[in-house]
């Protein structure tokens, strides 16, 4: 099957949406002055969209979608922290923004982020939650991009980096993976720094794992690249430092690194996923899976979401979808990919709808699963 509909699933999500209608809340252009006022206005699960302009920091505890309007340069610019404090079963969506800001924090809930840029002093901090990232990008100046403290991260086609130096064998990375947390990443670039002053001697990696032990830590990665900190002269610091010991089910595949490989990371098979373009009414695009040749990897999709949940047959905890619909099985080729291609149906009534993704692997038990994204239709 090359070709599968939409249709199925955004009908099938239609019929299961909740009796109490999304309300939308617009922010600038004569609308809500700031994010917060329509957050403070909004009822759990609505939309906020928001137009081009430039906006204060933002406090959330209630699952909803944020989003630009389409093409809009929205920019969140604060000395301040986000905070994102949600329960194990809210959903956020960021869609569009360009934030600016000392921090980022995210405890509990399920956050997924689109087209999203994320600058900050310290860090994104993920804390007891899942993180979906695509096309994205988090980077720190004086802490790790994202620090994941018992957390999940599952991210495709986006970025993370840190520019800043450890001291005190405090140690930062692009990613730093601490306690029972799990890092799955596709087609990522992952870049440390080099000390910049002797009070922070210790180099930055683009991965690091200084304590992820725990028997249900992961560390999946494919077609990803890992840079050290460049020195002026020429000296690159560690790419990726990883216990010694090895994490249980801590694979890179076809990743490439410029720098030490510190620690123990093994070969293996890890599926991958990866689409080009936004998820827009009325057109055709593609979703490509990467696995090995000749396996069979189907697709999968749905609007909402169980959270994150060990699946007996599913060689890493998962999203669980509650309104899984199948688009189809696929043998990969020569290099490993199998594409699906997808139309959305021309219903506007259809925008803003949230859809989740993810791919198995189906020539190996238990299951291999991809990354998990979410999109949402523009």
């Amino acid at each position: 099957m090359r070709e599968r509909s939409l249709v199925c699933s955004l009908l099938l999500a239609a019929t299961t949406a909740p009796a109490v209608a999304q309300s939308l809340h617009h922010v600038g252009n004569g609308n809500l002055p700031t994010i917060q006022a329509a957050i403070d206005a909004a009822a759990p699960g609505d939309v906020i969209e928001v137009g081009a302009g430039v906006y204060p920091a933002f406090q959330l505890d209630k699952p909803l979608t944020i989003a630009a309007e389409p093409s809009a340069l929205v920019q969140i610019v604060s000395n301040g922290t986000i905070d994102l404090n949600l329960q194990p079963g809210h959903r956020v969506h960021l869609g569009g923004l360009d934030i600016d800001a000392s921090a980022m924090h995210v405890h509990g809930g399920i956050v997924s982020a689109e087209r999203c840029t994320l600058r900050t002093a310290t860090g994104l901090q993920l804390t007891d939650c899942v993180m979906t990232m695509r096309w994205s990008s988090a980077g720190a100046q004086n802490g790790s991009g994202v620090l994941l403290q018992d957390a999940h991260l599952h991210a495709s086609d986006s970025s993370f980096s840190t520019a800043a130096g450890g001291a005190d064998r405090i140690e930062h990375g692009g990613v730093k993976i601490t306690g029972a947390s799990a890092c799955h990443l596709a087609l990522c670039s992952l870049l440390g720094a080099w000390p910049a002053t002797t009070a922070k001697p210790w180099p930055s990696t683009g991965l690091l794992a200084p304590t992820a032990t725990a028997a249900n830590a992961r560390i999946w990665l494919v077609d990803c690249s890992f840079f050290g900190g460049y020195q002026p002269s020429g000296m690159l610091g560690p790419a990726l430092a990883v216990p010694s010991v090895a994490v249980p089910h801590a694979r890179a595949h076809r990743c490439q690194t410029s720098g030490l490989v510190i620690g123990n990371l093994e070969p293996g098979r890890v599926l991958g996923m990866h689409t080009p373009v936004d998820l827009q009414i009325g057109n055709t695009f593609t979703t490509r899976m990467l696995g090995e040749p000749g396996h069979a990897l189907l697709l999968y999709v749905g609007t909402e979401t169980l959270g994150l949940v060990p699946l007996p047959l599913v060689e890493q905890p998962a999203l669980q979808f509650a309104d899984m619909v199948v688009l189809g099985t696929i043998l990969a080729d020569a290099q490993g990919a199998a594409d699906f291609t997808i139309t959305v149906p021309n219903n506007p009534a259809l925008r803003h709808l949230q859809v989740w993704w993810r791919g198995l692997d189906l020539f190996q038990m238990p299951w291999q699963a991809t990354p998990a994204f979410v999109t949402l239709v523009q």
